[in-house]
């Protein structure tokens, strides 16, 4: 894989011959390539999106606004113009990779030391081609800021396409500016800025009334969260299909995820958030009865503290598994632990979350889920995800609907 330097005066001769579009590179930094484009003398467009909320559902319009200004792309025999590491930008990158197109993907800009790791990250991640990708970026001072880089991405984006076409635009945001200058801007595939909406199954939840029962005193609980992103294991376009296919909802939510964790026989342990990296399976003490009094969304992770979908566990056969309460304190008591003891260990309070509020046990390691069939129980918010988890694993299975 070998990276073509050129300077901004070079790059923009590169493209000066193209009919329909001279590209006015506006910057002096210098640009980096890796791969060759299809022709510099084709069409370029550019399918527009504002940052986007994490939370995405499979229906959401601008999906298939992404989805039609592609194959529009495709159809006027054009090259797509594209990005990365924003939900947009991999959406439209991997999709016009999917149906074909060839495509020029502008890499935030950053050091040439860091191209290469990146180009084959997003080749993975998004399955794209590299028979039709080029990858190009300017070059930077690694220390200009994350916003300024991202800026001169954005400029350099807007000004490759001959042809830009906005799909979800935030108003009076950065790209509604922009597009104001466009010379050649096709308005057909724009919907509604996106804002975000809570699940379904919060308002529900919120509706039931669950009474206490003295079982779940001996019971620790696994509540699964969904993910609005690649399981463990997948890639970015494993996610982004199952987001495409759906019929609706989110894909990765808290029953699916619920369902792919039984199916795989096996709970696993994470590392994330967990300092030491080790590999730790998070239990709690909230049961059904409370669960609704506990629900937060912690909008600086993009996540709720616990949906209703999840494993209930004897406490004594974890304490078997050498489960143990998680310690709540801060720096100081930390600094002060045994090393064996410091994966149980949780900052009290951070910046914006009390952690301690989540009544939290660790495992170390994994469970395998089949060897105490038995001795638990799944979880799900409604009676007919229960019966139907149920049916496809044998589980016990029971729904928080039902014990009103």
């Amino acid at each position: 894989m070998s990276i073509t330097v050129q300077s901004a005066e070079e790059y923009r001769s590169q493209w000066k011959h193209n009919e329909s579009h001279s590209v006015s590179y506006r910057d002096s930094y210098p640009v980096a390539s890796i791969g060759t484009p299809s022709s510099s003398k084709t069409t370029t467009a550019a399918v527009l999106l504002s940052r986007l909320p994490k939370r995405v559902l499979s229906s959401e319009p601008w999906l298939t606004g992404v989805r039609e200004a592609v194959h529009f792309t495709r159809e006027q025999g054009w090259t797509l113009v594209s990005s990365c590491d924003l939900l947009g930008w991999d959406y439209v990158s991997w999709y016009g990779s999917k149906v074909g197109i060839p495509l020029i993907v502008i890499l935030p800009a950053q050091s040439t030391s860091l191209m290469e790791s990146t180009v084959n990250r997003l080749t993975i991640q998004l399955n794209l081609d590299v028979d039709k990708t080029m990858f190009t970026m300017p070059v930077v001072d690694r220390k200009l800021k994350k916003q300024e880089r991202y800026f001169i991405r954005d400029k350099m984006l807007f000004d490759h396409a001959s042809v830009h076409i906005p799909v979800a635009i935030r108003p009076d945001g950065r790209w509604d500016g922009m597009l104001r200058e466009s010379g050649n801007c096709n308005n057909e595939y724009q919907v509604k800025y996106p804002r975000p909406k809570p699940p379904e199954w919060r308002k529900l939840l919120s509706q039931l009334s669950i009474s206490h029962n003295p079982e779940w005193d001996g019971m620790l609980f696994h509540w699964t969260r969904g993910h609005y992103a690649p399981w463990t294991g997948e890639t970015i376009a494993d996610y982004f299909d199952a987001l495409t296919t759906s019929s609706h909802g989110n894909p990765r939510d808290g029953f699916a995820t619920l369902e792919h964790i039984i199916r795989s026989g096996v709970l696993r342990g994470q590392d994330r958030m967990i300092r030491g990296q080790k590999p730790m399976i998070s239990f709690t003490t909230v049961n059904p009865a409370q669960l609704n009094s506990y629900v937060r969304f912690r909008s600086t992770f993009g996540r709720w503290t616990f949906e209703p979908y999840g494993i209930a566990v004897p406490v004594k056969l974890l304490n078997e598994h050498k489960a143990r309460r998680v310690i709540y304190g801060d720096d100081e008591l930390y600094d002060s632990m045994l090393d064996e003891d410091k994966p149980y260990f949780q900052i009290a309070k951070g910046k914006t979350t009390d952690w301690s509020g989540e009544h939290e046990w660790r495992l170390f390691g994994d469970i395998d889920l089949y060897s105490i069939k038995p001795h638990i129980r799944l979880i799900t918010l409604r009676e007919r995800e229960a019966i139907q988890l149920q049916n496809k694993t044998e589980f016990d299975t029971v729904s928080i609907e039902n014990m009103r």
